[in-house]
């Protein structure tokens, strides 16, 4: 048993570096390939190794090909999906209730449970790409009545990990969003910042290299997640 659970965090792993999504020029993502009911919490062990959610148990996941979960703590982070009601910490598949909006956030103690969502890309362009102009908006669904912030990063690398705590570089302002909410919050209506992001530039993405975007909440009792996310290459 601790050798196929070796294996299977070993293979895991090598996915995380290579399973990445070929950018041609441009990219979006809205997340209601999540489905409402896509798996049990209690179905994600053990973390905090990454997990593709374009593979299994993500098995109703739809075009979710290059995006991870993980944990930046130290617990086995559940996956969850909620609506307006539920509050425990994870990977937190968010949306209204029953309802196929859905966006990609978590829920973090600000202490052991550190959840982490990244995509990784692969520039597929045949060209150096220096300037990408990203999009997002922010969403609050749930408040612990201080300050809360989703942080942004990214890496440019030939290997991509990321779990790395080297080689990311942090924008200055524009990506990062702080809620101030208290308890449940519709993150589709008053726990909505929108059009988040700017241009990434000085890139130097070689064809081949890797980008790796990164969003993480260390915020305590804060769910905040991403919705309608875009970029493109930009002269």
């Amino acid at each position: 048993m601790r050798i196929l659970f070796s294996l299977l965090v070993l293979c895991l792993a090598c996915e995380a570096a290579t399973a990445a999504t070929p950018f041609t020029g441009s990219y979006s993502q809205n997340f209601d390939g999540l489905h409402p009911l896509t798996i049990k919490a209690e179905a994600l062990e053990p973390l905090p190794t990454p997990y593709h959610l374009a593979q299994p148990p993500f098995a109703r996941a739809r075009g979710m090909a290059g995006w991870y979960v993980h944990n930046g703590g130290r617990l086995e982070l559940p996956y969850r999906v909620y609506g307006l009601k539920g509050a425990g910490t994870g990977y937190v598949n968010f949306g209204p209730d029953n309802n196929r909006n859905r966006s990609l956030g978590s829920i973090s103690n600000g202490q052991t449970a550190l959840p982490v969502f990244s995509l990784i890309l692969r520039n597929d362009t045949g060209a150096t790409v220096n300037r990408l102009r990203i999009r997002f908006d922010g969403e609050q669904w749930r408040g612990a009545g201080e300050p809360a912030t989703l942080r942004f990063d990214y890496q440019v690398s030939a290997r991509p990990d990321p779990r790395s705590r080297d080689g990311f570089l942090s924008p200055a302002e524009g990506f990062s969003f702080t809620a101030t909410g208290s308890g449940i919050v519709n993150g589709k209506r008053e726990g909505l910042h929108k059009d988040l992001g700017g241009v990434l530039a000085d890139l130097e993405w070689q064809p081949g290299a890797f980008l790796v975007l990164r969003w993480t909440n260390k915020s305590r009792g804060a769910g905040l997640a991403i919705d309608n996310f875009s970029m493109e290459a930009v002269d």
